[in-house]
């Protein structure tokens, strides 16, 4: 490498951020520098431009550079380290693994009320980028390693309550005292700054986050027995809208899923009787979507544009609007409302849950949606993953009969060969 290369980095970052990609290029080109290094600057100028949102022009840098050719490690190098001792360092990790089981398993630990509730105030902060990444875009909650089994609660309840107050209570009392602490504890779920959860829902999160969703679901059905105010009740409804969405939904070894219907049915329905009492643009997107699942698309379509004139920039909500839209036969607007998703700037994953649900479509209904194939293209294309986008495209041209799609498939493959 030069010795400038810092100044050399410096000046291509300053030449991608103004928009000078060729002369960035050329900069490259016209040092003196051996082949290996000059593809290692040209493979470091793709990455600037992917960065700079230009992940185009960095896919035909990287295609003509190929892998950079790698540097032999020395032997203190990082590389040459880790090579030498992840054998012993996963073993002794392996061997803290069987006794921190053991410990744990033999010493179980009483539950902790407070350790509860802070995994539930936990679940409001920041995802991770492992949730994102898992993200599909669909009703969900962070998961919880917390389970606590229906019949264990009230003695759990009074344990702690105990230690609190000192002092031995029964079961009625210690719902009480749990009911008057919740009402300090603020949900941002729900919009409208309501707080004062009641223990319902917060014990039905935790039987939820562990999968346990007939045991949630009747938590929360015996709240809607005994809430009476009527804003409450709908926050019950909407938890027990999205318990059961998700215990309908399962999830196939190919990473695509598969729906229970009645059980759609019934999230619907309880996000319905939720939605009078809310303000939150994921409830209407997902009824949204619990009635795309339900072939009721005029339903679909006007709970997914409420959700939007709620929060524009919800674009899982556009997508599904996308495939509705396909399911209707109006092709133009299918397209248009994917296409929107890219005036608010979409993450490369965010194009993921459209595709699933393309996918999951085109599986379900083999040969009835040749559209599909186009759409597909296009999101892989607007990804940047233009492998897959070919493949759709060429998949839609055996499979389609307009000749204006035809035109915009075959044009779209030329666009990708030029770049």
């Amino acid at each position: 490498m030069p010795e400038s290369s810092s100044q050399l980095g410096f000046e291509l970052a300053r030449l991608v951020e103004s928009g000078n990609d060729e002369e960035a290029r050329a900069l490259v080109q016209a040092k003196e520098l051996s082949e290996a290094d000059e593809r290692k600057w040209l493979y470091h100028l793709g990455n600037l431009l992917h960065a700079a949102g230009r992940p185009l022009q960095a896919s035909a840098i990287w295609r003509e550079v190929g892998t950079p050719p790698q540097v032999p490690p020395n032997e203190l190098s990082l590389v040459t380290l880790l090579r030498r001792w992840w054998p012993p360092v996963l073993a002794t990790m392996g061997v803290l693994t069987i006794f921190y089981t053991l410990l744990f398993t033999t010493f179980p630990r009483p539950f902790d009320l407070f350790q509860f509730m802070q995994a539930m105030s936990n679940q409001q902060q920041n995802r991770s980028a492992w949730d994102s990444f898992w993200d599909t875009g669909r009703p969900s909650w962070r998961s919880s390693d917390l389970y606590v089994q229906g019949d264990q609660l009230v003695p759990m309840l009074q344990d702690t309550i105990a230690k609190l107050l000192g002092e031995e209570t029964d079961e009625k009392s210690a719902k009480d005292e749990l009911a008057k602490w919740l009402q300090d504890y603020e949900n941002e779920l729900y919009g409208d700054g309501l707080s004062g959860l009641n223990y319902h829902i917060v014990v039905a999160k935790g039987l939820f986050n562990s999968r346990a969703f007939e045991d949630a679901i009747a938590i929360l059905e015996q709240g809607l027995e005994t809430e009476e105010s009527a804003a409450r009740r709908g926050q019950i409804y909407q938890e027990l809208g999205t318990t059961y969405y998700y215990q309908g939904y399962e999830l196939q070894p190919d990473g695509l899923a598969r729906y229970d219907l009645p059980l759609v049915r019934k999230s619907v329905e309880a996000y319905e009787q939720a939605a009078p009492y809310s303000s939150n643009p994921y409830l209407f997107g997902n009824l949204g979507w619990g009635y795309y699942l339900l072939a009721e698309y005029e339903k679909a379509i006007e709970y997914g544009e409420q959700a939007l004139q709620l929060a524009p920039s919800l674009n899982y909500v556009r997508m599904n609007l996308g495939i509705t839209y396909l399911r209707l036969g109006e092709l133009q607007d299918s397209l248009d409302s994917y296409a929107s998703i890219q005036d608010y700037r979409p993450d490369r994953t965010e194009y993921e849950g459209g595709i699933r649900d393309l996918q999951e479509l085109i599986r379900e209904f083999p040969g009835q949606y040749p559209f599909g194939h186009f759409l597909l293209g296009y999101l892989f294309q607007m990804q940047g993953n233009y492998p897959p986008a070919q493949e759709a495209y060429e998949r839609y041209l055996q499979e389609s009969s307009i000749p204006y799609w035809q035109a915009q498939a075959r044009h779209r493959l030329s666009e990708m060969s030029n770049e």
